[in-house]
C-alpha cells in the first residue's frame, strides 16, 4: 500500500496507506483469472473430447500439427483437469 501512496502522490492524488487496503487482494485476481479463462474458452469443446477420441480410428499417428492442437481448446481442457483434481 506504500508503494500504491508513494505512486499516487507523484501524480498528485491523495493517499493514505494506513487508512486503506486491500481486502482479499488473492480473492480478487482468483476471480479476474476465472472471467479471462472463461471468456478464451470453449468448455463444451472440451467436455466433448472423451467422445471425440472414442471415434478416432485405431493406429492414427500420435503427432499432431499446431491447427490440430488449438482446435481441442487446450486452455479449456487444462482448465477441466484442474476442476477434477
Amino acid at each position: 500500500m506504500q508503494e500504491l501512496a508513494t505512486l499516487l502522490q507523484a501524480r498528485e492524488i491523495d493517499f493514505d496507506p494506513l487508512d486503506r487496503r486491500i481486502m482479499c487482494f488473492p480473492h480478487v485476481i482468483n476471480i479476474c483469472c476465472q472471467h479471462v479463462i472463461a471468456d478464451f474458452t470453449n468448455i463444451e469443446l472440451a467436455e466433448a473430447a472423451e467422445e471425440f477420441v472414442a471415434v478416432l480410428p485405431p493406429g492414427l499417428s500420435d503427432r499432431q500439427t499446431f491447427e490440430e492442437a488449438v482446435k481441442w481448446d487446450p486452455v479449456a481442457l487444462g482448465r477441466n483437469i484442474v476442476h477434477v483434481l
